[in-house]
């Protein structure tokens, strides 16, 4: 057993037991349990280390070296060759890691190409170019490549790697970092295997060097690694059974490097800032951020969240917010994650709330129902007017990607929002004076059609029995004007809804529109009246019938398709709707009418248009007035 002493840099005092045997990593996670911070986080240090003792340490480094050389393939190097030389060519990144290996490797004698060093020398000894060209070079002789590589520790040992090519490499490795750091996401591009390798490769051969020479040159510090038993150190330290003393340091780095690079453990990475995030917040919280937006991590990068920081702590919430998307993003376990981890850091934060009410405009009905819940939990720590403010901001002008207003479901879009609006009113009645002038600016006619009918359905909350002239009815009748389809029908819809005293005029301006106005599609007119007019409305059925009257004249300008339309709401005012033949008894002059003119086009024409029409028509009539009341050509048609 060893009894390994730890002093933390606040001057704490850490024991544990330990057998000989145990690693370094072994001993990072036991002393995590005594409150020593994360393995992956805790630098072990031994002070004071004779040189000639440090050095028994060098064999094992020198194994860890070569393992990482062993996981090359020399194709995988002629690959990254060929891939350099052609259009596609490769990173920035990828060239500054070539370079340092070569910095590292040109003096060693395994290069050799036809007799030939791979890098041109100087007489100084220093590789004249170490450009993209000889770099590329160098990779097209994997196993020269490999072979240096693999004679770096002797070549060190023999003093062939000089001083000025390690400052070199180590400005590269700088540059690199650099790099990584300036990923916008948070997160690494993505790297070949070999590269990657060659990279590990580099950094470690760095520090090989300068540990060497720090133990030729007498006593040492050295930082214990994961995978060196106790009893090497204890043999270094010249303890042998007795306690052990080292120095502990907690560096958050390796975590945040871990995250940025994509290399380690990840899932440790994660818990590791869940422990010590809160010391370089800016950092931690971008790279967290983008871990909420991958299903495999956003769990964990919540839990990490919601443990480093206090809730309500608001320069955290803002960090967060910067680097994360917009709602929704993800699966719906990352858009949960993500709200959840927004709730805890700011439950009293604007900006939270601004995030949740705009997630109750965009997504899946799952999603929008998520945002709701949160809503309802920070609702209570804001003021009403705060509240409806946010509303008319996401409502009117927070969603660049507006819905297709010509599909029946785009008002469920919009009806969470317009839940909070109607508790809002419910509550204070003095929200009118901030919410009517939105209203009314966004009824205008230069305001898009979306803008226009969210007004609208807005004013149903605060309007039920208003006058048509007054400002904002008039407003929703001018834009109904203006509008056909769907959006026609939904903004007189609205219109009847604050003004149902105005019905008549309305129906008045719908039935003008069947007697020629122009203006509106007539087929909206008669979806309107369909969708509104009340049953059995006798000058709403008379206008229907003089419609259908004209069917001649119709037909040939418009076809069947709305006079096929007007007679099915003919028969559904006359309370009919629920018949599985919309259009069978009681027959009426109307049906007969149209029939005739059916019969004339189909015989000046020949037209399948008009022959479907007629077949179904005279199909539902047959049985009640017989096959001898109607014209031949349906009579034909039924025969045949």
């Amino acid at each position: 057993m060893v009894l390994v002493e730890v002093e933390r840099i606040t001057g704490e005092q850490l024991e544990c037991q330990m057998e000989e045997e145990d690693t370094i990593l072994r001993l990072k996670q036991s002393l995590e349990l005594l409150g020593g911070g994360p393995p992956m986080c805790q630098r072990l240090l031994m002070h004071n280390v004779e040189g000639h003792q440090a050095q028994r340490l060098l064999p094992v480094m020198a194994q860890q070296l070569q393992e990482l050389v062993d996981q090359i393939a020399p194709g995988q190097l002629q690959q990254l060759s060929r891939r350099a030389n052609t259009k596609q060519g490769i990173s920035g990144e990828i060239r500054l890691c070539l370079e340092t290996s070569a910095h590292l490797l040109a003096r060693s004698p395994h290069w050799t190409a036809a007799g030939e060093k791979a890098f041109k020398m100087e007489m100084a000894g220093r590789p004249l170019d170490t450009s993209l060209p000889e770099c590329v070079k160098m990779c097209s002789q994997p196993q020269s490549f490999i072979a240096a590589m693999s004679g770096f520790v002797e070549d060190v040992a023999r003093g062939w790697v000089l001083e000025e090519e390690i400052l070199e490499a180590e400005q590269c490795v700088e540059v690199m970092s650099g790099l990584e750091e300036a990923d916008k996401d948070g997160t690494r591009r993505s790297l070949d295997p070999v590269v990657c390798r060659i990279r590990d490769w580099t950094i470690r051969a760095i520090r090989y060097y300068r540990e060497f020479r720090q133990m030729q040159e007498g006593a040492v510090s050295l930082e214990l690694l994961d995978q060196i038993n106790l009893a090497l150190y204890a043999e270094v330290a010249a303890v042998g059974g007795s306690s052990l003393k080292i120095s502990l340091l907690t560096d958050l780095e390796p975590a945040l490097q871990a995250l940025e690079k994509g290399s380690g453990d990840t899932s440790e990475a994660i818990r590791a800032l869940g422990v010590l995030g809160a010391k370089s917040p800016e950092k931690a919280l971008k790279l967290l951020a983008a871990k909420l937006s991958h299903p495999a991590t956003a769990m964990e990068a919540e839990e990490a969240i919601t443990s480093a920081w206090k809730q309500g702590d608001d320069a955290a919430v803002t960090l967060l917010l910067d680097s994360l998307p917009e709602l929704p993003h993800g699966t719906p376990n990352c858009r949960s994650s993500a709200v959840r981890a927004l709730l805890h850091l700011g439950p009293k934060h604007q900006l939270v709330l601004h995030r949740m009410m705009g997630g109750l405009l965009v997504g899946t009905p799952e999603d929008k129902s998520q945002c709701m819940d949160a809503f309802r939990q920070i609702e209570g720590n804001f003021a009403v007017s705060s509240v409806v403010d946010c509303i008319m901001d996401h409502y009117f002008h927070g969603s660049n990607q507006v819905e297709d207003t010509t599909t029946p479901e785009w008002k469920e879009a919009v009806s969470l929002i317009l839940e909070v609006l109607r508790r809002c009113a419910e509550s204070v009645s003095s929200i009118e004076d901030k919410v009517i002038p939105k209203i009314l600016e966004n009824l205008e006619l230069w305001r898009p059609a979306w803008a226009q009918q969210r007004a609208a359905w807005a004013a149903e909350i605060f309007f039920n029995n208003a006058l048509g002239k007054e400002p904002v009815p008039f407003r929703i009748w001018m834009s109904m004007l203006h509008q056909k389809g769907k959006a026609f029908l939904d903004l007189c819809e609205s219109f009847l809804a604050v003004a149902p005293g105005s019905y008549q005029e309305l129906m008045e301006h719908l039935c003008n529109e069947l007697a020629g106005g122009d203006g509106l599609n007539r087929g909206d007119a008669i979806r309107a009246i369909g969708s509104l007019a009340s049953k059995q409305d006798k000058k709403v059925m008379i206008q229907l019938r003089r419609y259908l009257g004209r069917a001649d004249f119709i037909l040939i300008r418009e076809g069947p398709h709305y006079l096929l339309a007007a007679l099915e709401v003919l028969h559904s005012l006359n309370g009919h709707e629920d018949d599985e033949k919309p259009w069978k008894s009681p027959a009426t002059p109307a049906h007969f009418k149209l029939m005739k003119a059916l019969a004339k086009r189909l015989t000046k024409t020949g037209s399948k248009s008009y022959s479907s029409p007629l077949l179904n028509l005279s199909l539902a009539l047959t049985e009640e007035v017989g096959a001898d009341e109607l014209p031949s050509q349906a009579t034909a048609l039924g025969q045949s």
